[in-house]
């Protein structure tokens, strides 16, 4: 059977397997230009059928030279419906006439734009365009359903990107928007239900606003940007204000902020069919005490019957960091370089370390949780001259309060360092979990953190306490 008479489906199943095994590999786009191109020069009935496939030629990567731009779009347009998945990063293109590249490239996007389901913009410092921001903001994008635009930290007025799409955009379901400034219209694409977007001193301020105006998400994804000047919150007057109702949203994920500002955005909305809540922030001093959203946000937690049961708890230490996750919810409080303002790191260690003891056993002190399965994962391996740095006097107190927290535990897992854990559940805490019915010893699929394993204590715990050992070191 030939190429060309074979079934049609058969003959994208084989198309398909080369876009993602040899074009979608490549990292660079100008190797995936030569890649796409390689399929049509093996020979002649393979050029034929390729040309018929419409996604090696619907993905256009504008910083291409104006040829390849031009041949991929025409094999495109063969179709009735062309739908484009356009890219364009203009530092990509290069330095030499850059004005007339700017000019091609924004009459490409005002002609094609009706045509593109798909676009992703980077702009990256010094690389901005009038004719790229015309396009973006004047030009209705009627069947696009996904826009990304990533511009520099740096660029403080969104490389003079105003608006998008003349706030003409009825399809777009998914958007991710890297930028520093606010936009005028954005918050006016009411189909919108994915939302990733880069929160920074100067759009922080309409955040609630622009999520207010965007009642069918679903999804959001707030990342605070690196660089950000202290700015006070914006004020809200509690007695005009009540909370945004977000009722489609399910997934919640916050990152990169302090958790100052992290309660001020959990605190102003209301999610009624949340599913999945992840806040990773850096601790805040206010009023000479130290402030995590951990007690805030456990409670938003959905007491749906239907969901999955809460049954397991994870918790990851390391010297500056402690993670929580249970079903449908993780949270992470950093406090790297961290130091207080009004006290000395002596003073305030006591008050981190109350934290940090608050927060490991807050599944059980807020939720009433207590878990048949208890995952520990420990970072910590020594002592530490830094009084805000947990070490392993701090782990001892910590495996105290935590095993007193959580006492109907029957299968631990630990990761890490387990050595210095399975020595301590041996001695220190060999009364301690009194229905502990397996040990589970696992690796770090991530491999980022340092493993130890003690076999003595590990086989004397299976002996003394007859627990069922399931050991991924050996």
């Amino acid at each position: 059977m030939g190429l060309l008479t074979m079934a049609p489906e058969i003959r994208e199943m084989i198309f398909e397997a080369f876009v993602i095994d040899a074009i979608e590999t490549c990292t660079r786009t100008k190797d995936r230009l030569k890649m796409t191109l390689k399929i049509t020069q093996i020979c002649r009935t393979l050029r034929t059928a390729a040309f018929d496939y419409h996604r090696f030629w619907s993905t256009i990567h504008l910083h291409w030279h104006a040829d390849a731009v031009q041949f991929f779009l025409e094999r495109a347009r063969v179709q009735t419906n062309p739908d484009l998945h356009v890219f364009l990063d203009p530092q990509a293109g290069g330095t030499s006439n850059k004005r007339k590249k700017h000019q091609r490239w924004g009459k490409f996007l005002k002609e094609h734009m009706k045509i593109v389901r798909f676009l992703g913009i980077k702009i990256t410092l010094n690389n901005g365009s009038p004719h790229i921001a015309a396009a973006l903001g004047d030009t209705p994008a009627p069947r696009l359903t996904r826009f990304e635009l990533d511009l520099d930290e740096r660029q403080t007025h969104n490389a003079n990107i105003t608006r998008l799409f003349d706030n003409n955009a009825p399809s777009l379901i998914s958007m991710r928007i890297h930028a520093r400034a606010p936009f005028e219209d954005l918050p006016n694409f009411a189909s919108l239900e994915e939302l990733e977007y880069r929160v920074t001193e100067e759009n922080f301020a309409g955040l609630l606003e622009m999520l207010e105006r965007s009642p069918r998400l679903r999804y959001i994804s707030l990342k605070g940007a690196s660089r950000w000047t202290p700015s006070p919150l914006p004020e809200v007057n509690p007695a005009l204000h009540t909370p945004v109702v977000l009722p489609d949203c399910s997934s919640l994920f916050i990152r990169g902020m302090d958790a100052q500002r992290t309660w001020h955005i959990l605190g102003h909305i209301s999610f009624p069919v949340m599913t999945r809540l992840d806040v990773y922030e850096r601790i805040f001093e206010h009023d000479n005490d130290l402030m995590g959203t951990i007690f805030g946000t456990l409670p938003k937690l959905p007491q749906n019957l239907e969901l999955p049961p809460k049954d397991w708890l994870f918790v990851g230490i390391r010297p500056n960091l402690i993670c929580i996750e249970l079903e449908g919810y993780r949270y992470q409080c950093n406090w790297t370089n961290f130091h207080f303002q009004n006290l000395t790191d002596g003073a305030g260690a006591h008050l981190l370390f109350s934290f940090v003891i608050d927060a490991v056993t807050a599944a059980a002190t807020v939720l009433h949780l207590q878990p048949p399965k208890l995952h520990i994962e420990n970072n910590i391996t020594f002592e530490e001259d830094n009084p805000l740095s947990l070490d392993l006097h701090d782990l001892n107190v910590l495996l105290t309060r935590i095993f007193a927290a959580y006492p109907l535990v029957e299968e631990l897992g630990l990761s890490g360092n387990t050595a210095y854990i399975t020595q301590q559940l041996r001695h220190t805490h060999a009364q301690s979990l009194p229905l502990l019915t397996t040990l589970k010893l696992e690796r770090n699929l991530r491999l980022n953190i340092p493993e130890t394993y003690d076999a003595d204590s590990v086989t004397a715990l299976q002996r003394t306490r007859n627990l069922e050992i399931v050991n991924s070191f050996l």
